[in-house]
């Protein structure tokens, strides 16, 4: 019983991560996609969305054990400091914006928050 609830949960977290970010993936389809929309101050909600869905749905994921754990986000961390992380990374890391986004922000995160060997759940 306790396994059918786990699964249940992770296709009710899977479909709400995937129904979010399909709002947004029709524009965002590039790490300079995502660069250009992180920069729009008039409509700062794609990008916001975009971070914070990839976020929480691979803590969930990597959680559950479904995906192995790439980086490890330090406590608190807000959606002003994903969208200035995957910026400042993007700046410096020209060869994400060709990447298809969900590769480029992959790549910003791995780099930007490495897991330490002392934090749990982590993969080696």
């Amino acid at each position: 019983m306790m396994m059918l609830q786990s699964v249940g949960r992770w296709c009710q977290t899977g479909a709400v991560v995937l129904w979010a970010s399909s709002i947004t993936a029709t524009t965002l389809q590039t790490g300079a996609d995502l660069v250009a929309a992180c920069r729009d101050e008039q409509n700062p909600g794609p990008c916001m969305n975009y971070l914070l869905n990839m976020a929480d749905g691979y803590e969930a994921f990597s959680r559950w054990g479904a995906v192995p754990q790439q980086w490890c986000m330090p406590p608190g961390m807000s959606h002003i400091k994903l969208q200035r992380t995957y910026l400042q990374f993007a700046d410096s890391h020209a060869e994400i914006l060709k990447l298809p986004t969900n590769q480029a922000v992959s790549a910003a995160f791995t780099l930007s928050f490495p897991c330490s060997e002392e934090q749990p759940g982590q993969e080696q």
